[in-house]
This record gives C-alpha cells, sequence and structure tokens, in this order.
C-alpha cells in the first residue's frame, strides 16, 4: 500500500513538541516567507507558531518564542492587563472586540522598545478549541511619515504666526514671549525662557530676563530659580550654547552636572531641555531656552524641527528689534522737530518784540537760526552716539573768520539728550555776542574756550 502523502504530511503536525514549521504543514511555505509576521496562540496565551518575519520584527527566533506566553513576550506592559481580560472574555462568550478586524496598536521588541503596529486576529479552532492567528505589520515608516507631514504642518503653521506677530507692531519682550509660546505649543514642551548678555558691547555673561512661557502655572517657580542664576561663557546650558553657537539638547537633566539648576528643575518636574542662540547679525545676543517634562519628544525630526524653526524665530526677533529701534528714532525725530519748531517761534518773538526794524529782527534772529541748525547737524552727525561738548563748541565757533585765533581745551564730556538744543544755543549766543560786542569788533581779537569737570564730577564748568 502506497504511503498517504497527506498524512505523511500531517505526521509532524501531530507531534507533542511543536515547532515554527509543525503547526500548520497545509499553509507552511506561506507561512514561512509571508511578509508579515504571523504568530499563532493557543487558548492559555502560549505561542504555539512564530514565522522569520516574526524573529526579524521582534527580535526572539521561533525556538526562543514558542512556548512562551504571548502577552509576556510582545505586549507592552500597559496593555497586558487588556490583553488576559481580552481573552477571557472570549473563552467565556465567544466573542471579542478586535477579532476579524485591522486595528492599529503598540507592541514591544525584544529590546524592550515599543513600536506601533497593525494587528489583525483570526480565531481558529482545533480539537474543538480556540486557537488565534495574529498577522503583524510594523506601522513604523507610516507613523514617521504622517508625524513629517503634521511636524511640517505646525512648522509652516508657526512661521506664518510668527510672520503674522511681526506686522502687529508688537514690543520686542512681547514678541519674544509669543515666539516661546509658538515653540512650546507646536513641540508640546512645558515652558521657554530667554537669556541675554548683560551688555551688548562688552558681554561678560548671560543673565535671565523676565520673558517667560509657561504651559502650567504650576512651573511659576522656575522663574525665581533661574532669576539667581547667572552664566558665563561656556558654563551651563545658556553659556555652552553660547560658546558653540549652536543648538543644545539634554536628554536626562538627572544624568547632567552641568545643567547648574539640575535640582530645583527635578523638583518642578523636568526632565529634558533644549536651548538655541538668538543672534543680531553675526553676535549672539540672548539664548532661548526650554523645558520638558517626562516623556517630552525630543527625537531627531523633532530636533530637526527646532533647528529650522529657531534660525527663523532668531531672525524674527532681529527684524522686530530693528523695526521697534526705527520707530524710537521716528517718535525722537518728530518730537525734536516739535520742540525745535517751538524753540525757535519763542526766540522769533523775543527778537521781534526787542528789534526796532525788519533789519534789526534778520541780525537778531539768524545767528539763534543757525544755532539751531547746529543742534540739528549735531544730532546727524553724531547717529547713534551722542555728541560731545567739544563738537558743540567748535560747531559754534566755525563762524569766526579767524580761527587761528581761537583756542579750545577741556576734557571729554558728552553731551546728554536734552542738552544738545540749549547748549547749542547758549554757545552760539555767546559767539554772536563776542563778534558783535568783545575784542572782535576791531578784527583783531583773540578768543579762548576752557571747560573743565571739578573733582566731584558732578558739574561742568565753562570759560
Amino acid at each position: 500500500m502506497r504511503p498517504d502523502p497527506c498524512r505523511t504530511e500531517l505526521d509532524p503536525y501531530m507531534r507533542p513538541t511543536p515547532t515554527h514549521r509543525d503547526e500548520f504543514p497545509d499553509f507552511g511555505i506561506v507561512f514561512e516567507h509571508a511578509l508579515d509576521a504571523v504568530v499563532a496562540m493557543d487558548s492559555t496565551g502560549m505561542i504555539t507558531a512564530w514565522n522569520s518575519s516574526a524573529a526579524d520584527l521582534f527580535g526572539w527566533s521561533a525556538d526562543e518564542a514558542i512556548g512562551r506566553i504571548l502577552g509576556d513576550l510582545i505586549v507592552p506592559p500597559g496593555l497586558r492587563d487588556a490583553h488576559s481580560n481580552g481573552l477571557a472574555r472570549y473563552l467565556e462568550t465567544g466573542e471579542g472586540p478586535v477579532l476579524n478586524k485591522r486595528i492599529e496598536i503598540s507592541a514591544v521588541r525584544r529590546d524592550g522598545d515599543e513600536f506601533p503596529i497593525e494587528l489583525s486576529v483570526v480565531p481558529v479552532r482545533r480539537d474543538g478549541k480556540p486557537w488565534f492567528i495574529g498577522f503583524i505589520r510594523s506601522r513604523e515608516r507610516e507613523v514617521e511619515a504622517e508625524r513629517t507631514r503634521e511636524d511640517r504642518t505646525r512648522l509652516a503653521e508657526t512661521l506664518a504666526s510668527i510672520a503674522e506677530a511681526q506686522l502687529a507692531g508688537l514690543s520686542t519682550q512681547d514678541f519674544v514671549r509669543l515666539c516661546l509660546k509658538r515653540i512650546c505649543e507646536a513641540t508640546g514642551w512645558a515652558a521657554g525662557h530667554l537669556y541675554e548678555v548683560d551688555n551688548v558691547d562688552r558681554p561678560r555673561e548671560m543673565v535671565p530676563s523676565d520673558i517667560w512661557h509657561f504651559a502650567a502655572p504650576k512651573l511659576e517657580p522656575m522663574r525665581q530659580i533661574s532669576h539667581d542664576h547667572r552664566f558665563a561663557f561656556g558654563v551651563g546650558l545658556p553659556g555652552q550654547v553660547w560658546q558653540s553657537g549652536e543648538m543644545q539638547m539634554i536628554e536626562d537633566i538627572e544624568s547632567t552636572t552641568t545643567f547648574l539648576r539640575r535640582e530645583p528643575f527635578l523638583a518642578a518636574g523636568i526632565h529634558k531641555a533644549f536651548a538655541f542662540p538668538v543672534r543680531d547679525s553675526s553676535q549672539i545676543v540672548g539664548v532661548a531656552e526650554f523645558f520638558g517634562l517626562e516623556g517630552a519628544r525630543s527625537d531627531p525630526q523633532m530636533q530637526l524641527f527646532v533647528k529650522t524653526i529657531a534660525s527663523h524665530v532668531s531672525l524674527a526677533i532681529l527684524r522686530n528689534r530693528e523695526a521697534e529701534i526705527e520707530q524710537v528714532r521716528l517718535r525722537e525725530t518728530k518730537h525734536r522737530i516739535s520742540n525745535s519748531f517751538a524753540v525757535l517761534a519763542s526766540i522769533f518773538r523775543q527778537c521781534a518784540d526787542s528789534a526796532e526794524d525788519v533789519a534789526g529782527l534778520q541780525s537778531s534772529f539768524e545767528p539763534r537760526l543757525q544755532a539751531m541748525a547746529h543742534a540739528h547737524s549735531l544730532r546727524n552727525a553724531s547717529g547713534q552716539n551722542l555728541p560731545d561738548l567739544e563738537r558743540a563748541v567748535v560747531q559754534a565757533l566755525a563762524i569766526i573768520p579767524d580761527q587761528s585765533a581761537v583756542t579750545i581745551s577741556g576734557p571729554h564730556i558728552p553731551l546728554g539728550e536734552n542738552m544738545i538744543d540749549p547748549m547749542t544755543l547758549i554757545l552760539g549766543e555767546l559767539v554772536t555776542n563776542s563778534l558783535k560786542h568783545g575784542a572782535w569788533k576791531d578784527r583783531s581779537g583773540r578768543l579762548s574756550v576752557e571747560w573743565s569737570l571739578p573733582d566731584d564730577g558732578e558739574q561742568a564748568r565753562l570759560v
């Protein structure tokens, strides 16, 4: 009698100790070479079949996996109770909410890494007992692609809101505060703060500002903690970013001894930090730092997102600051012009009251008008720097015909903004009187102008 090929094929199936090939000999080749992981489990939750794709996906070989409890091997700890309860409910009622459908859930690899999967479970019966065959596919690429799309959308939305805020004419402080808020919202981090250099021209350390954003009021103590910390170049997170000029990420504050606010921040629930430089042209003028609770996202994709937005935010802060400075200049110019006209009107009235005729008015008013013009040119020539007394004296003396007969001497004394107009008018009046009534009447006189500061430095003396 010829041997029955089906019986021969089924002999291994009947062996008491199963292997990953033995359990389903009728589709053994398909089972073994399926691109998706295929796992079988009996009614006790024990793994009875495990193909090569399952071995690749989870890191357990078939020999290691078969005979183990599936819930202990690949189900995340947080889902094991639900897995056990679902199995018990099916055995009792014959109903299972996850059977015969595709669901998205998490699984865990041998190294403990939890990752997203698509799972479909088909119930079968063997010898009158329920068995379960699971088809498992990793969703990591899909989730990564979806996260990339979401990050790009958040980036575009964040940059758009920052650009919109620029047009709103916010102060630099309010604008920076809004930027901190938008970054925290986009990344899911809990708090943001700006450190600033103590002196833009000669920076020595990073000092805390009052510009913060908190996702929750309970984080407010971080403000006082940071208020007590200043950082030199290369020291602490702000100092390290200042030194490197690059974004810095701290994945675990507890194990980072260079994070000097470690203990109080851990007590506040903060576990992660990152920071990036804020530049004024080529110079770093501040460091924006952000803090995350345990579990805050810090993957490479998120870091790339932050690096991208950091460059835009830094540029936006610079432009907003420049626009704010320009607005201040415009207001100052308007104020100066208004004051100048008021002064000229007052001078004209005084000259008109004392003048006997038009010629007298002209000779009286023109020198004073010229002095006001000198004051205006002093401001324009000085730019952002206030002019000093010597420059004002030299300009006032420029109308004297013989400059060789003029001597000036004195220390450097800067003129305050509110001193330019009155000092220019006083000097112009003195020079005009010297020309009209002094030794210059016969063109043979000499003029010496001296100024000094007393030892206490409180008041200057002009002679």
